[in-house]
């Protein structure tokens, strides 16, 4: 699975419009907000995938559950201390079209660098 940051930060921005933490289905109906065409809200498994990267990642705390040879599903996600941090290093639209074409080439550390240093350019003349 390719990382896709567009999504990470929309399951951020999800969770945190949100009071109670969520599980796989209530965190796609809840996406469905962010996406015009439903045609691209992730499959479960991508949004699974994205969910147990971002644990790695200290962005949310879920409880991944691994079901047979290929169903995950999770329940109570809900977002980090780190994750707040780093969405709101992601918050300002701009911001983030600026920072996106560097992703790919860029580790997650690096990312982060570089969305708060846009956001230091941006906020302080």
């Amino acid at each position: 699975m390719k990382r896709d940051m567009d999504l990470v930060r929309n399951i951020l921005l999800t969770i945190e419009g949100t009071e109670d933490s969520l599980n796989h289905t209530t965190l796609r109906l809840a996406l469905k907000k962010l996406y015009i065409d439903d045609s691209r809200i992730p499959s479960n498994r991508t949004l699974v995938g994205h969910v147990e990267i971002m644990e790695e990642a200290g962005l949310v705390s879920a409880n991944v559950i691994r079901v047979g040879a290929g169903y995950h599903a999770f329940t109570g996600l809900r977002m980090t201390w780190n994750g707040q941090d780093f969405l709101a290093s992601t918050r300002d639209p701009s911001i983030w079209e600026k920072a996106r074409p560097k992703f790919e080439s860029l580790s997650f550390d690096l990312i982060k660098q570089l969305l708060i240093a846009l956001a230091k350019e941006t906020l302080l003349p």
